[in-house]
């Protein structure tokens, strides 16, 4: 078999963010699969490529260091692009969060912060579908001249929001690939956006099977970054806070305690 290393078909590559990666794999079918998954990014060869080799184990930093062992199917592929997307934008000022803007008005935009299991990604997706567009989902990049970096990566689904996004909208998040990954590029917004948010929502962890009635709590500025700096690198990089300070120093802050998607959803709409 000829060594991937020394083919470079322009299919095998996309631009993500800031940065061009080659996908290269001895798996062919799962190599052809993955690129597809990545179509509406594919480019021509750039200069500075970063190989991904989705048959090498690597080690992804969340935080902390995790194992990953090589690609054996779509899904493990496809979280294994994901996470080496991300990683390769880390020395970016970034916060563990979603952000939207409205295509109508691109001064407007959300910023969703909130940890695992707080329902981010599901009211991201719902107003997603249903009005606004994604610049990123789980992970936001600002780069040094004060935009928010453009990420459209597959969207990882927990089990239940698929049905949670449909009964809240009407509307339901397909195609979705390896029964976990929503790949739907039209939700994306493409260009960067100035990172100055309208709104800044802090989300509780959500009990999705017997919510609480949404209750809003508006915060100062001040307040809202102590409250998501440990969600961030900002203290790593060099002005870092006074940058994410700056990004929601006019806006709305609210932390949104319990509440359905439907009552989440209405509130970051009005």
């Amino acid at each position: 078999m000829p060594d991937v290393h020394n083919l470079k078909p322009p299919g095998h590559r996309i631009t993500l963010g800031m940065k061009t990666f080659r996908l290269v794999s001895q798996q062919q079918h799962l190599l052809s699969e993955t690129c597809a998954v990545y179509s509406a990014n594919a480019v021509s060869p750039a200069f500075d490529e970063i190989v991904i080799n989705l048959d090498e184990p690597c080690k992804i930093s969340r935080g902390h260091f995790d194992s990953l062992p090589a690609a054996t199917d779509l899904s493990s592929s496809i979280q294994r692009v994901n996470d080496h997307v991300k990683m390769s934008h880390g020395s970016l000022l970034h916060l563990h969060a979603s952000s939207l803007v409205d295509p109508s008005n691109h001064t407007r935009t959300i910023m969703i912060v909130g940890n695992s299991f707080a329902g981010k990604t599901t009211l991201s997706l719902a107003a997603a579908v249903s009005r606004w567009r994604l610049i990123a989902e789980d992970l936001n990049f600002l780069d040094a001249d004060g935009s928010l970096v453009p990420l459209p990566l597959p969207v990882s689904l927990r089990s239940g929001t698929r049905d949670l996004v449909l009964h809240s909208t009407g509307i339901d998040p397909l195609p979705i690939i390896a029964d976990r990954w929503v790949v739907r590029p039209d939700l994306y917004h493409k260009q960067p956006a100035p990172a100055i948010f309208s709104v800044a929502i802090l989300l509780d962890k959500l009990d999705i099977n017997d919510p609480g009635p949404l209750e809003i709590l508006r915060v100062s500025p001040h307040k809202f970054l102590r409250s998501i700096l440990s969600l961030s690198n900002a203290l790593l990089i060099k002005d870092g806070t006074d940058r994410l300070f700056n990004a929601i120093e006019s806006c709305t802050c609210m932390f949104f305690r319990e509440g359905s998607l439907e009552q989440r959803l209405e509130a970051l709409n009005s």
